[in-house]
């Protein structure tokens, strides 16, 4: 009996149980714990962080950021926004511990959960190594002629760069029409190796794939950037001030004891906040 059955079997028993005692909630409480499991194991296999339970980060919050991260990639989003808003309707009742709660939520939180295992089967695991021989591109185009080659080859793809790069967006039209209506395991990992394949091209890098393919994506939302951007700038601006001050010093000599402190100040300020942007991007990741 597999980790699926053995729930279902729990999950049963458990509702059978509740309703003789009366006890509803109890099956929400539940429903909504197997719903933070299974959504954790799915931004998991997408190359996600998991959801940071420690700070309190909402389930809600977490599949938006999973959706964020393939929306700003692949212009997909992973859930459907129906589901997203009952997520975050639940996960409200659970949160502000109402007891009077409808049989319609608790029955539809149990149906969100078995949707979401769904999504979980569909859904490829990007840690692991991928063979780009298994890729079918369906566009009139030997696959070997993307990858590393001989001189003449190169230039050949140099030649036909823009006929390539335009079947591939063609290609990614296509699937990203078919993701649109059903999420598909082939459908995504092509997505992503297609998006990692135009941007070499463009880069002329060489095409060649390998490891896995959350190396492709940028996990990094737009806040994310932003910020980082602005924990950056703030940095530059430290260390611009620092090197004004200490060339100040260096230039009058007998100001280095009133502006030690300052020189300091400026460049651990600067060092500080690289410190900080270095080890929240790495979370982020």
């Amino acid at each position: 009996m597999d980790e699926y059955n053995v729930i279902d079997l729990k999950l049963f028993e458990l509702i059978n149980a509740c309703k003789k005692t009366g006890n509803l909630e109890k099956i929400l409480t539940v429903s909504v714990k197997l719903i933070s499991n299974i959504v954790n194991e799915i931004g998991i296999s997408l190359g996600i962080r998991p959801r940071l339970k420690q700070s309190k980060e909402t389930i809600f919050n977490y599949i938006i950021l999973i959706n964020e991260v393939f929306k700003n990639n692949l212009k997909i989003t992973i859930f459907k926004s129906e589901l997203v808003n009952f997520v975050k309707t639940i996960e409200l009742q659970i949160l502000r511990k109402n007891k009077n709660v409808p049989l319609r939520i608790i029955k539809e939180a149990i149906s969100a959960y078995y949707e979401l295992r769904k999504i979980k089967l569909k859904v490829p695991n990007l840690h692991e190594n991928f063979n780009e021989e298994e890729v079918n591109f369906s566009m009139g185009i030997d696959s070997n002629f993307f990858f590393s080659g001989s001189g003449k080859k190169e230039k050949s793809t140099n030649i036909l760069k823009p006929l390539i790069l335009g079947e591939i967006e063609k290609k990614e039209r296509m699937i990203r029409k078919s993701l649109s209506s059903t999420l598909d395991k082939n459908s995504l990992e092509t997505a992503i190796y297609l998006k990692y394949l135009k941007e070499s091209l463009q880069i002329k890098k060489n095409v060649t794939f390998k490891g896995p393919l959350k190396e492709s994506l940028d996990y990094q939302t737009t806040l994310t950037r932003i910020l980082g951007l602005i924990i950056i700038g703030i940095s530059v601006l430290f260390f611009t001030l620092g090197s004004v001050v200490l060339i100040e010093t260096i230039l009058f000599p007998v100001l280095i004891n009133a502006l030690n402190s300052l020189i300091l100040m400026f460049f651990g300020c600067s060092i500080l906040l690289i410190i900080i942007y270095w080890i929240w991007y790495k979370g982020e990741m």
